[in-house]
């Protein structure tokens, strides 16, 4: 709303304002001079109508009929004998005025007329704003019962019959001024006269045709700042007017050069007073009382501040409230104000309520011009408030005598400003009448509701669940429209415990919002009719919600049961409980059959034409167990439950939320098996950023950019350690050889390893790491018990760089290089060579992104051809190299459609799968083959990873020819991926092991010693030896050999007085017993009595040594 002005004219003195159009069709249309209806001019128009001119005066003293003086010579509209040889109906002029932001329109326009006039003749001007309806301004009428004297500018007068009227006055030969007020606002207003006339000695007149707003609109009961005056207010109550210290901040009611001080961010200054202001609403030509806000948040108080203002409305009805509004700045979600209402002391109901575009930004001008754009604007009924004042309405519920408003206010930062004017109560229509839907109208077919903002009523439904500040309510069974793609339930928001019960019949009336995309009934009267059956649940299963994208179960996947009664008989859960500030054990991901989501080949859809296409997993959605109020549970992953409840929404995503609800908790921690003798094993586990305590001095990574660590709480590091401890002796069986990844330093590893050994004293691991490139200072590296001898650690690719597609610039290739162990596992009798290569390759992070993807596409390849060409040089230099590449490949034992990165080292890829080859060689760099040691895992139990209620294989153990054969199996030993994220905090002894990471590891075991003798495989010529064996059947002679006791040392009787001739072991032997020897040479049966002799023993011995 503007101040009272003048805002758009036409024909005053000569000039116009915001005239945007005029249009005449008759203008010069007639023939005869005498005759016309357009604008004239004295002096200027070539001809003028002789009955319009007053030239009495000076110019013809005999003139006897004229209305436009000898004086006037400014521009007129003038009508003389429109029905004429060329017009024989009604003509019609228009005019188009710009009235943007204006309200309190009036219409003022001078007229004049002189003539004998027949009932028939008629002029009427109309009009409409912004293309409405067409209303009548002014319209003339004739008194043919009375008569009325003209008196000419030279003294004649002339009295004539019929005389024309506006308003019920006459119109003269002399020009008046006639206003009427216009209905409406808008941007365009256009005003049209229509006219008829017969006779060419009657004439009228019209001048100065004025447009003006008056500040208040004409239908204005009550107001208050408007022009700085109010009207039927009876109360104004802050109690915050000059409460803050700071002159910077406000929230009261302001004016220019009146008040003592006004924020500065409210008053816009840049056009004269303060060029270089960067802050404003209120201009500097507005003089008139208006209220803001600036930082309410301060020294003075932390709470919302709020101001009433009490109006009588006594014997109005269809109250509607306006207020002109603006605001300018960087706001925050926590900032907002709020309208409310209550008429003669009832509920108070939202009239306005401010919102944050925390995702978008605006561009602000100020009144100098300079123009400033900045996040996250204010917005109101889904428009940003700009610097300039907007005029917002709504309708009020209710009629009374007194009508209560409050403002109630929270703002935190100086320049961040909202400003108020214009406060306006109208009688108006009031609010519709409210719209009674059924509730699959209420929600309908499309992402949101096609009535939100509406106040509608949806009767005798039933109430399915509780909640703690609300219910949910479905439509009867009999009345649904089993139509799929609308639901047939609603939450009602009541903000309290409801007062109905669960298979009341309620009638609901309120406003339908979109709460963050969940649609809801808010402000709501509710009355309970009786009582009924609840209706049919949906049964969610593994065919619905669909599986598949291209065949959902309905148009929009889960929006169509938002709100309804859900029922799963067997669901699993995909994911488990994840963590948030607000909620640290919070919703778990869930698939309403079983079993559990996984990750599968190819590019998430809709994926890329060519390629291998995952569908997402689409089926996935999440279970939040106390929402409505049922005790909370640590659920985790892997668990099957059952469940009753309702389809919610918030936070981007749907929800069960459960009102009855059963779970069958999957058993964690759930450890690998232990290893048999003969077996060793090496294992791979993501440390998850283990960081100690300590701030160490940055260093330099070899592109030269810097290396800092992240420093952690004394607490945290010590329950970290203990955690990952617990969980590499009790859950992971402490591997003979461990890589990991995601671990800061080598000090941080000897004190996991001095950790580990608190555990189980007999487990005593040493360190090994390499500090790599990783600006965060993440490391790969070992830990290796006792029976491990390290004969190198070798860091590959430190200093190797690739071109970044997008810039063109070389960067660092490995920012964890690779990491190489060699050395063997020392057996009784031997050694068992070893090579493990530990790997922590770039994650899958903005892989599909169309900025970031190239990039990362890139990097990922380059990683796997890297590590698979230094596989396959190792196995050139050793085709029977016992190597095992193992750690966080970050993808998966497919492809995902970009690059195969595992596949790529493996040596096992089709390169027509992955998009990086449309833009690489991608030659088979390896042969042989390595063997993935994953794949030999149970389908169900091949993960290491939860993505987003998808598990998946991130940790890998690739393993040569030479090894593959040895291995007898592959483990991944469960505790942290399926455990609830927020138990990574907590250091209790029954969670000590669980989520100690959020990958879980992985152990292969590997025969290194087929019968466990002693004897390592590569060295024993008999790989079924048993210890103690069956000999010697009589009784063991002197200087005769046999294994009889549990060792690998061949026993002997000893002749008197003297020791043995001779010792052996298994070792010796090529781990073959006596027996075996016996059968190998077809032996008597002598040496099977009393034991093998000594010759029988050196004989063998030298046999076997003979390459």
């Amino acid at each position: 709303m503007a101040q009272a002005a003048d805002i758009g004219w036409d024909m005053v003195d000569g000039t116009s304002q915001n005239l945007t159009s005029y249009s005449n069709p008759f203008a010069g249309a007639f023939g005869s001079q005498a005759d016309g209806f357009q604008k004239y001019q004295r002096g200027v128009s070539p001809s003028i109508p002789f009955a319009v001119l007053d030239d009495s005066l000076v110019i013809f003293p005999a003139d006897s009929l004229g209305i436009v003086k000898d004086g006037n010579v400014n521009e007129f509209f003038g009508i003389v004998d429109t029905e004429n040889g060329d017009n024989a109906g009604a003509v019609s002029a228009t005019w188009e005025f710009d009235v943007s932001g204006a309200t309190g329109l009036a219409l003022s326009i001078e007229m004049g007329a002189m003539g004998d006039f027949e009932s028939s003749d008629f002029f009427e001007w109309t009009y409409s704003i912004d293309g409405g309806p067409d209303l009548v301004a002014f319209a003339s009428t004739v008194d043919e019962e009375g008569a009325n004297t003209y008196v000419l500018e030279g003294g004649a007068s002339f009295t004539l019959s019929d005389p024309m009227l506006v308003q019920d006055t006459i119109l003269t030969d002399d020009l008046a001024a006639f206003s009427a007020p216009l209905t409406g606002s808008g941007s365009v207003l256009t005003l049209t006269l229509t006219a008829q006339f017969n006779g060419g000695t009657e004439a009228v007149v019209f001048q100065d045709i004025v447009i003006s707003e008056s500040g208040v609109p004409p239908d204005a009961s009550a107001f208050d700042m408007v022009g700085s005056e109010s009207q039927n207010l009876v109360a104004y109550t802050n109690p915050w007017t000059d409460a803050f210290g700071s002159a910077g901040d406000g929230f009261q009611k302001y004016r220019r050069n009146v008040s003592a001080s006004i924020p500065f961010a409210v008053a816009d200054d840049s056009l004269s007073i303060f060029p270089a202001d960067s802050q404003g609403i209120i201009k500097e030509v507005n003089q008139d009382e208006f209220f803001g806000i600036v930082d309410t948040v301060n020294g003075d108080t932390s709470d919302p501040v709020s101001a009433t203002w009490d109006f009588d409305v006594s014997g109005l009805g269809g109250l509607e409230l306006s207020i002109d509004m603006g605001a300018m700045g960087d706001f925050e979600s926590s900032d907002f104000f709020e309208w409310t209402y209550s008429i003669d002391g009832g509920p108070d109901l939202v009239a306005f309520a401010s919102s944050v575009d925390e995702n978008g930004s605006f561009t602000y001008t100020l009144e100098g011009g300079a123009s400033f754009t900045l996040s996250d604007p204010m917005l109101m009924q889904g428009t940003i408030l700009s610097n300039d004042l907007a005029t917002f309405s709504t309708p009020l519920t209710g009629s009374g005598s007194a009508l209560s408003l409050t403002l109630t206010a929270q703002f935190n930062g100086g320049s961040e400003a909202v400003a108020f004017q214009n406060i306006v109560i109208t009688e108006g229509d009031g609010p519709p009448p409210t719209p009674e839907l059924e509730i699959y109208e209420i929600q309908g077919d499309g992402p949101s509701s096609p009535v939100e903002g509406s106040i509608v009523s949806t009767m005798d439904n039933v109430v399915t669940t509780l909640a703690p500040d609300g219910f949910f309510i479905q439509t009867p069974n009999e009345r649904s429209d089993n139509d799929v793609n609308t639901s047939d339930g609603v939450f009602v928001f009541t903000g309290a415990p409801p007062g109905v019960a669960v298979g009341d019949v309620v009638d609901v009336t309120g406003e339908v919002d979109e709460f963050f995309g969940f649609t809801e009934m808010k402000n709501a009267e509710v009355s309970v009719d009786g009582s009924a059956a609840l209706p049919d649940a949906v049964a969610f299963n593994g065919a619905t919600p669909s599986p598949d994208p291209l065949a959902p179960s309905c148009l929009i996947e889960f929006e169509c049961y938002e709100g309804m009664l859900i029922d799963i008989a067997e669901g699993a859960v995909s994911g488990p409980n994840q963590r948030f500030s607000s909620d640290l054990v919070a919703e778990v991901y869930i698939v309403a059959g079983t079993p559990r989501a996984f990750r599968e080949p190819g590019i998430e859809y809709p994926g890329e034409f060519g390629y291998p296409e995952w569908d997402g997993n689409p089926e996935v959605f999440e279970l939040d167990p106390d929402k409505l109020g049922l005790p909370n549970q640590v659920i985790p992953a892997g668990s099957t439950f059952s469940a009753v409840g309702v389809l919610g929404f918030e936070f981007g995503g749907y929800e069960l939320w459960p009102s009855s609800l059963t779970v069958q908790a999957a058993p964690l921690p759930d450890p690998v098996r232990e290893s048999l003798e003969g077996e060793m094993t090496v294992g791979t586990l993501n440390l998850f950023r283990l960081f100690d305590d300590v701030d160490d001095a940055p260093d330099i990574a070899a592109d030269g950019r810097e290396r800092d660590d992240f420093v952690v709480s004394t607490t945290e590091y010590a329950r970290r350690l203990a955690k990952l401890s617990e969980h590499i002796v009790r859950v992971l069986d402490a591997p003979d050889i461990l890589a990991v990844q995601e671990v800061e330093s080598l000090t941080v590893m000897e004190d996991l390893a001095i950790a580990i050994g608190v555990v189980d004293s007999e487990v005593q691991y040493s360190a090994y790491l390499v500090e790599g490139n990783d600006v965060g200072t993440i490391d790969v590296g070992f830990l290796t018990r006792q029976r491990i001898q390290v004969d190198a650690i070798t860091q590959l690719g430190k200093d190797e760089f690739y071109t970044n597609p997008v810039t063109g610039e070389e960067e660092i290739l490995h920012d964890r290089p690779p990491l190489l162990l060699e050395g063997s596992y020392q057996l009784e009798f031997g050694a068992f060579p070893i090579s493990v290569m530990t790997v922590h390759n770039r994650s899958l992070g903005s892989i599909d992104s169309p900025s970031e993807g190239p990039r990362v596409r890139q990097k990922r390849y380059q990683q796997a051809v890297s590590i698979a060409q230094k596989v396959q040089a190792t196995q050139e230099a050793d085709p029977d190299v016992r190597l095992i590449v193992t750690g966080d490949f970050n993808a998966f034992e497919f492809t995902d459609g970009y690059v195969d990165g595992v596949g790529i080292i493996q040596g096992l890829y089709n390169p027509a799968e992955n998009l990086v080859c449309e833009t690489n060689d991608c030659p088979d760099l390896v042969q042989p083959d390595l063997t993935n040691e994953v794949q030999g895992v149970a389908a169900l139990d091949r993960y290491s990873f939860i993505f987003r209620g998808s598990a998946q294989v991130l940790d890998h153990a690739l393993t040569s020819t030479g090894l593959a054969e040895e291995v007898t199996g592959a483990e991944f030993g469960r505790g942290n991926a399926d455990a609830a994220i927020d138990l990574i905090n907590d250091g209790s002894a029954a969670n000590l092991p669980l989520r100690s990471s959020d990958h879980d590891g992985l152990v292969v075991y590997v025969l290194n010693d087929e019968d466990a003798d002693g004897v390592p495989n590569d060295n024993d010529a008999c790989p079924g030896t048993s210890i103690p064996e069956s000999i010697p059947s009589t009784a063991l002679g002197i200087n005769r050999f046999a294994l009889t006791d549990g060792d690998g040392v061949f026993d002997t009787a000893l002749p008197e007085g003297e020791g043995p001739g001779a010792q052996f072991t298994v070792g010796d032997t090529g781990g073959c017993s006596c027996e075996q020897i016996v059968a190998e040479q077809g032996l008597g049966k002598g040496h099977l009595k009393f034991g093998c002799s000594i010759g029988e023993m050196e004989e063998w011995i030298e046999m076997i040594a003979v390459p």
